[in-house]
This record gives C-alpha cells, sequence and structure tokens, in this order.
C-alpha cells in the first residue's frame, strides 16, 4: 500500500516476481556454496585415499605413474588443479585416478609437465592430436582461427606447380575415354 492506497494488479505482481527473484538468488548461492564446500571435502577424503609419492593414473586402460611435484609442476592446468582439489577426481577401484582420455598420448602431457614445455613428434596426424590433448590438459591455449576446407584446397592449390597441366591433362583423358569416333 501507498499510504493507505492498495497496489494495483500490475505492482502487486511486480512486487511478488522481485521478492521470488531475491529468494531464488539466495538460495542458488547457498546451493553453490554448499555444493563447492561438497566438492572440497570429496575431494580431500579422495586425495587422502591416493599415495602422494607415487600418483597413479588409469588413462583409458593404461596405468601411467608419476610424482605431485610433476603434476603440480605447471600451474592453472588440469592436472595441478587436480592435486589442489580444484578439480573432480573419479577413482576406479584399484584407487587410481580415473581420466577417460587416450592412455597412449597421455604420457606426452607427462612429459610435458615434468619438462615445463611442449613438444611434439614429426608425425602430423600425431601432432594434431597431441594438440587436442594439450588443449584439453591446459598445457597449451586453442587456436585462435580454424582452417575451413576451402581454405585447405586453395592453401593446396597455391602450392602445386603445374595444377593447369594436370586439370588439361584429366579433362583430356576423360573426354578422349567418353568420345571414340
Amino acid at each position: 500500500m501507498r499510504s493507505g492506497i492498495p497496489l494495483t494488479l500490475d505492482e502487486t505482481l511486480l512486487k511478488v516476481e522481485d521478492q521470488t527473484q531475491e529468494a531464488l538468488e539466495k538460495v542458488l548461492e547457498e546451493m553453490k556454496v554448499r555444493w563447492e564446500d561438497d566438492l572440497q571435502n570429496r575431494q580431500k577424503y579422495l586425495l587422502e585415499e591416493i599415495d602422494p609419492n607415487y600418483i597413479r593414473f588409469n588413462v583409458g586402460g593404461i596405468e601411467h605413474t608419476t610424482t605431485f611435484a610433476t603434476l603440480t609442476n605447471i600451474q592453472g592446468t588440469l592436472l595441478y588443479k587436480m592435486m589442489m582439489g580444484r578439480y573432480p577426481i573419479r577413482l576406479d577401484d584399484k584407487k587410481r585416478i580415473f581420466l577417460d582420455r587416450n592412455g597412449d598420448y597421455f604420457r606426452y602431457v607427462l612429459d610435458c609437465m615434468r619438462d615445463g614445455k611442449v613438444t611434439y613428434p614429426e608425425d602430423f596426424f600425431m601432432k594434431r592430436r597431441l594438440e587436442i590433448e594439450f588443449v584439453y590438459f591446459g598445457l597449451i591455449k586453442p587456436r585462435e582461427k580454424k582452417r575451413t576446407l576451402s581454405q585447405n584446397k586453395k592453401s593446396l592449390n597455391q602450392n602445386k606447380k603445374w595444377p593447369g597441366f594436370l586439370k588439361i591433362f584429366t579433362l583430356g583423358f576423360w573426354k578422349g575415354l567418353f568420345n571414340k569416333n
């Protein structure tokens, strides 16, 4: 009421909506705090279950063993966050940290964590695949711009020294094949 004057229906609805929004924001904030506390407690429990001298991983069915020092060598990475209790950890039945990633490539991730630098093999496919893993684990930033298929075709055509000859040759071949007089 405004000085004895009852509120209109629209004013009443707006007031109720504002109160509901404030209550919802308060509940969401409380849930977030409880969830973060619960996550921290679960992480502490899980980290207590792990031998700090030799930390074992089950990555895609392949076991890897490393140290806490290696996993915390580069701040901000996913593995660093796991060890600091800021990222959820799942343990398998043998109390190894379980990661649903490619176990063959994980050794390169651990090498980067140990050495503090990213290195790639010569194999193009493996290099591209490792780049995806390095981005996932936070060792490198994702590329800004991805090339489209048409850009790849254009760069391939620019790198060829005799595409015109090849085009004429193939067109002539096919014409000759079908135009037998």
